[in-house]
């Protein structure tokens, strides 16, 4: 009888630690690749929002170009998947299924607050090489924080950033980092942002993007206007041969109301 319940408790002890190594794996879920369509029925008009989905965020952008979301908040509740990034090495001859659409409109800024959460977005593909102002976001004045974008491939004619093209006098861009590649043929390419207005901040934010323009390409701004603090860029920052061309870890260009404080290159 007691050999008999030592074996059963063997058994169970097993049980259990099979158990504790399949639970884990069965609570792990990848997020769905975007199906290159919008969803914009998480917005109900009650702040804060939490989006979900890759469908949802393109809902953002959507709503973005008649909405500029001012005193509202949108938080991403899980990683979003724009596009399979298997071969993201090989985008520039075989791209993605999906292109992005920026959030906000030169007559539309993004004035809200987009918290990431810590989530990450990967996959974004922008390949536009007769148009301007790409990013994630194109116009800001708002609040972007605690985000990653990881594989985020830009493509332009000009003013190109991982995060937004152009930031405005009360942006805030703050703990956001980036990976990828931004091509610009003409000016203006920054890792995080491409151009900044007196005013914008941006803070503890990381490049690992590789950065080339014709002219003017930053690790963290092309053009920086406004604030840049405790930011490091590790990504390699290039321009043409022209002796116009600006290229910097930091800041391609750090104009007259520019101030950088404590930031750092390793690119």
């Amino acid at each position: 009888m007691k050999e008999t319940s030592k074996k059963m408790l063997a058994v169970l002890i097993v049980l259990a630690m099979i158990i504790s190594i399949i639970s884990p794996m069965t609570l792990t879920v990848s997020a769905s690749v975007w199906n290159g369509t919008p969803d914009t029925s998480w917005y109900t008009g009650s702040s804060p929002y939490t989006i979900m989905t890759a469908e949802q965020l393109a809902g953002l952008a959507s709503l973005s170009t008649t909405n500029n979301f001012e005193g509202e908040t949108i938080i991403l509740g899980a990683d979003i998947v724009l596009n399979d990034t298997s071969n993201f090495a090989n985008w520039e001859s075989s791209p993605p299924a999906n292109q992005w659409t920026p959030i906000g409109t030169s007559d539309s800024r993004f004035k809200g607050t987009f918290d990431g959460n810590g989530h990450t977005i990967s996959g974004l593909y922008i390949s536009k090489s007769s148009e301007y102002y790409k990013g994630l976001f194109m116009y800001t004045a708002g609040n972007i924080r605690n985000l990653t974008l990881t594989n985020c491939y830009i493509y332009a004619n000009g003013y190109a950033g991982c995060i937004s093209y152009y930031c405005g006098s009360v942006a805030r861009i703050t703990n956001c980092s980036v990976s990828g590649i931004i091509k610009v043929t003409g000016s203006y390419a920054g890792g995080i942002v491409g151009q900044t207005e007196n005013g914008t901040i941006i803070s503890k934010c990381i490049n690992n993007a590789s950065v080339t323009a014709g002219k003017t390409s930053g690790g963290i701004v092309g053009v920086n206007n406004g604030t840049v603090a405790d930011c490091y860029n590790t990504g390699n920052i290039a321009g043409n041969d022209s002796p116009y061309s600006d290229a910097a870890g930091i800041a391609g260009n750090n104009n007259i109301f520019g101030l950088i404080n404590n930031c750092y290159n390793l690119g």
